[in-house]
């Protein structure tokens, strides 16, 4: 399982990395860009974006990439299609409703009712990209998904760009409009390739309440598990909104350095829930990585933190980055985080396996217990050491995630190999 996992992971991984690298450029020009308060009320903006996102795909891609790679295994491809236009009925709707309650939830934000309507339509094509993408992956089509997320990375810098060098500094509803417009590439282009799927697989078009109930019932989990990891980062960002705009704009910059060696988790869990589907249909034994590569890992993430954190002129190489001195104290922030990145990678491992073994909903319990602990540590953390005691509210709930994680998905397999046995 690992030997395919890993060479689809590679193709994913590659996108992510372009494409990631574009959405780097485009956040550090944000940061030139924007003043810092208005920066700060963008990063809040974009984590309830990414938070509401979850909701309007509700994760359907990751269902339909299970249940089709499960369909094109056992020789039913004509199965196809009821999934994805159940899925897709149920995205526009979910999606339309994120896009309400964007606007609901930031409407005391100072922002125009309709630029905040404007920035959370893109809402919707984002889920329907997405969804869309996970037909692709489903499929067997790793490297059409990587193409369209580096179109989605690159579009949005590309339309940055050419005001980076304007003598006048952009306004705030012109970015979030552009924003909104970088969405249409990748959208359109996801559109063509399931035309062009469309053509090659035929099947029945009319979505079915069974499929749809099938659909539901495992996306429902996931979702929960998403909407409570990436509620994370949400409830941090509102706490610090209500504190101080200064300290979220510089918490949001170390999440930015952070991510920079955080981009493979986003494709660990795509690739595994349908290799995992695979091998518990064919049969085939399946195992976390071994301890040695978990060593493997912290030698890596302690020599990179240690490197960032003795680095000489870092003041001096974020200034000239993001043309502010404030966001010189991001880069030991992200130094902090780093020490606990395999631990990251670990845990996502374990999910992807808990789901692609139909048991999302441990996950989802998994989730929850973090989003509560962070929740009632950032706050006086916060208050007694600032910006690093959010850091260690992180750090704790990163290591309690990971206990969790392995701890029940090494439970799943050895009932699994006992079953397998038997």
């Amino acid at each position: 399982m690992w030997k395919d996992a890993f060479k689809n992971a590679s193709v994913i991984l590659v996108g992510s990395i372009i494409s990631r690298f574009f959405f780097f450029l485009f956040t550090a020009c944000a940061v030139r860009m924007l003043s810092v308060e208005q920066y700060g009320l963008f990063a809040f903006l974009i984590s309830l974006h990414t938070w509401l996102l979850v909701f309007a795909h509700f994760n359907f891609p990751a269902a339909i990439s299970k249940y089709i790679s499960e369909d094109l295994q056992r020789g039913r491809p004509d199965e196809i299609w009821k999934y994805y236009y159940g899925s897709l009925l149920l995205t526009i709707f979910f999606s339309a409703f994120s896009v309400l309650a964007g606007v609901l939830l930031s409407v005391k934000m100072n922002i125009e009712i309709a630029m905040l309507f404007v920035f959370f339509s893109s809402l919707i094509m984002m889920s329907i990209y997405r969804l869309n993408d996970g037909l692709l992956r489903g499929h067997g089509f790793f490297q059409r998904s990587a193409i369209l997320d580096i179109v989605n990375g690159f579009s949005r810098f590309a339309l940055l760009l050419p005001f980076l060098f304007a003598s006048s500094k952009i306004s705030f509803n012109l970015f979030l409009t552009l924003y909104c417009v970088a969405t249409l590439p990748s959208f359109g282009l996801s559109v063509f390739n399931v035309h062009r799927l469309r053509a090659r697989y035929r099947g029945g078009q009319r979505p079915e309440w069974e499929k749809i109930k099938d659909i539901f019932s495992y996306s429902k989990w996931i979702c929960f598990t998403d909407l409570a990891s990436s509620g994370n980062i949400l409830v941090i960002n509102f706490i610090l909104a209500l504190y101080s705009y200064e300290d979220l704009a510089v918490f949001n910059v170390a999440l930015l350095i952070y991510q920079i060696f955080n981009i493979a988790l986003s494709s660990i869990t795509n690739v595994i829930i349908p290799a995992v589907s695979r091998s518990v249909v064919e049969g085939k034994s399946i195992s976390m990585p071994d301890g040695i590569k978990l060593t493997y890992l912290f030698i890596f993430s302690s020599c990179v933190s240690g490197m960032i954190i003795f680095l000489p002129f870092k003041r001096e190489i974020l200034t000239a980055i993001f043309h502010k001195v404030i966001y010189s104290e991001s880069m030991k922030l992200a130094a902090i985080l780093l020490l606990l990145f395999p631990l990251r990678v670990y845990s996502t491992i374990a999910k992807g396996i808990l789901q692609g073994m139909n048991r999302p909903r441990q996950g989802a319990m998994i989730s929850l217990g973090s989003l509560i602990l962070i929740s009632m540590l950032v706050m006086p953390l916060y208050s007694m050491v600032g910006l690093y005691g959010v850091i260690l509210a992180m750090c704790i709930t990163y290591f309690l995630e990971y206990a969790l994680y392995t701890t029940s998905v090494n439970q799943n397999l050895l009932a699994l190999r006992k079953l397998q046995v038997t």
